[in-house]
């Protein structure tokens, strides 16, 4: 959301997808040929809607990475949620919990962070921007 605010990234930004954000052949995005163009917007509900593993490895990558997300995840107070796929130093964890690992009561603080109006998970106008974006409409 950082790099759409920014103007980084856009909703309908036409990407590149690259084999080496592989991970397997299932989903939607494990059918893409190295090469691929597909819009950062179906990426993103690829990832929600059907959990498409390469779709999840691509967005990780474009948000800096398991190290830059557990970097954030922790300077909002987050102890045990943690992102352990392809993050250095995490090969432990992912033996032991897989691509990510959190609690229950993490989890349902980071859902009540989101939806609360009062603490920003992402700035106002990000979130508006999800909703109003004249090129598609993400449905909330």
């Amino acid at each position: 959301m950082q790099a759409i605010e920014e103007g980084d990234l856009a909703w309908d930004q036409s990407l590149i997808f690259r084999d080496s954000l592989r991970y397997d052949d299932h989903g939607l995005f494990g059918l893409l040929r190295d090469s691929a163009r597909v819009e950062l917007h179906r990426a993103v509900e690829e990832m929600i809607s059907a959990s498409d593993n390469n779709s999840s490895l691509w967005l990780q990558a474009l948000s800096g990475g398991g190290t830059r997300i557990n970097e954030i995840l922790a300077a909002r107070g987050y102890t045990g949620t943690r992102m352990n796929s392809r993050t250095d130093g995490r090969r432990p964890d992912w033996e032991r919990y897989g691509w990510g690992q959190t609690t229950p009561r993490e989890m349902t603080r980071l859902v009540r962070e989101i939806v609360d109006a009062d603490v920003d998970v992402v700035s106002p106008e990000a979130d508006v921007s999800v909703i109003c974006a004249p090129s598609r409409r993400i449905p909330v």
